[in-house]
């Protein structure tokens, strides 16, 4: 009895843990078959649900088929759904453009954009209270009238937009068809690279029906622009200035009695400032001012370094044509006022290059008769005027003076010739 006594804390102890855990394990139990029940209960909510939703699929699909077995049981595709033949067609367009660019080569702009043609179908629509309020379904181009719409001032043979039919038609109950194909297209487009790199151009994308007269097919603009918000800027050179899209009426020389509608998108553009641009200007007017310079260089102590900048000033001008030629090819580049300049700017060059070393012939000549008969046309007076102002230095008492003196007078007369005109130059081409 005493050793029980003694004990008997420790067994109350295992007690209340035998029940602890026992409880602890019935609650887990029942917890889990309470989950268990509930997940067969979702389980079987969700099977039903699935079986439904299957079954409301089954019959939505079963009401399409039988929608475009009544639509297309007596369609024809090559007739104008329009119930009467007297009225036109009206299809509107619309154009998203994504991407492009423009290719002096060949006189062409190349785009690709996503065009939208809406029309209503007349022979396509339905009630959808009675088709499980199916509202509108997407099929293919092939099974569905679509308008022959092609782009006329096309650079390439196949200009016809239906060819991209790889995409659907969506189709609502009222008859409305939509169109949406994204294309890429090549027109032609008169490029003028006079101004290069300071151009701006500007094209024109003409869309009519080919077969269809006005009477037959009415095309009309869904919108005065061009939408731009998708328009690729990573890479191209180009900033859209302005777009323009209106409805014109064609009228064949061939048969005056027709009229087609057509729509012509305009497109105005100006070439980006780029460090290529940069990189070509830069050279170009370190060689004018290197020209400049070597004039006011004294013509027989510094004929080495005028003979050096202006073969420096060449060559580099030299490069830049060449370079340039390569890029846009001879033809497109003769195009460009730069072309002129540069051509004006190397035969400037050679000629200071072939003065320097006449210039320094001249000087250490002994001989000085043809430019004596030459300054004797000039006034005694302004010839000592100039000789006071040029024959000043020491050094130049081991040179031929006459000689001297008429290369500066051609120096002068050159620095200002040349001045006035690089400086022209330098302003309108560089600067603006």
């Amino acid at each position: 009895m005493i050793h029980f006594l003694q004990n008997y804390p420790k067994i109350i102890l295992f007690l209340k843990l035998f029940l602890f855990f026992t409880l602890s394990f019935n609650s887990i139990i029942d917890a889990d078959n309470y989950l268990k029940q509930q997940n067969f209960s979702e389980t079987n909510f969700s099977t039903q649900e699935s079986h439904r939703s299957r079954s409301d699929l089954s019959n939505d699909s079963e009401k399409l088929n039988e929608l475009k077995r009544k639509l297309f049981a007596q369609y024809d595709r090559m007739a104008r759904p329009v119930l009467n033949l007297t009225r036109p067609i009206n299809v509107q367009m619309f154009i998203r453009l994504l991407y492009f660019r423009l290719d002096f080569e060949k006189d062409s702009f190349e785009f690709n954009a996503i065009f939208r043609f809406q029309w209503i179908d007349e022979f396509l629509q339905w009630n959808p209270s009675e088709f499980n309020q199916i509202e509108r379904f997407n099929i293919g181009l092939e099974k569905v009238f679509t308008p022959d719409i092609v782009l006329f001032n096309s650079i390439d043979q196949n200009n016809l937009l239906k060819r991209y039919n790889q995409t659907e038609l969506t189709i609502t109950s009222d008859g409305f068809v939509i169109w949406r194909p994204i294309v890429k297209l090549r027109s032609i487009c008169n490029l003028n690279l006079s101004d290069w790199p300071n151009d701006r151009q500007q094209c024109s994308l003409i869309f009519l029906s080919w077969s269809y007269p006005g009477d037959a097919l009415a095309l009309y603009i869904a919108s005065n622009h061009i939408e731009l918000d998708a328009l690729e800027s990573n890479g191209n050179q180009w900033r859209v200035l302005r777009t323009d899209c209106v409805t014109e009426i064609f009228i064949p020389d061939c048969c005056p009695e027709l009229f087609i509608p057509q729509v012509r998108f305009t497109i105005e553009m100006i070439r980006k400032k780029s460090l290529e641009i940069y990189l070509i200007h830069l050279p170009i007017l370190c060689s004018i001012l290197f020209n400049l310079f070597s004039i006011t260089l004294d013509p027989y102590r510094n004929r080495y370094v005028r003979f050096f900048l202006n073969r420096i000033a060449f060559i580099v001008l030299l490069i830049i044509s060449l370079y340039l030629m390569n890029r846009f090819g001879e033809a497109t580049f003769a195009r460009t006022n730069l072309a002129k300049i540069l051509a004006l700017l190397l035969i400037n060059v050679s000629g200071q290059i072939i003065w320097s070393s006449i210039a320094n012939a001249l000087i250490q000549s002994e001989s000085s008769r043809t430019v004596e008969f030459l300054m004797g046309h000039l006034s005694a007076k302004f010839r000592d005027f100039i000789a006071n102002r040029i024959l000043t230095d020491p050094l130049k008492e081991i040179c031929n003076k006459n000689n001297y003196l008429f290369v500066s007078l051609i120096d002068y007369s050159l620095l200002i010739v040349l001045f006035p005109i690089y400086g022209i130059i330098v302003v309108i081409f560089f600067l603006t």
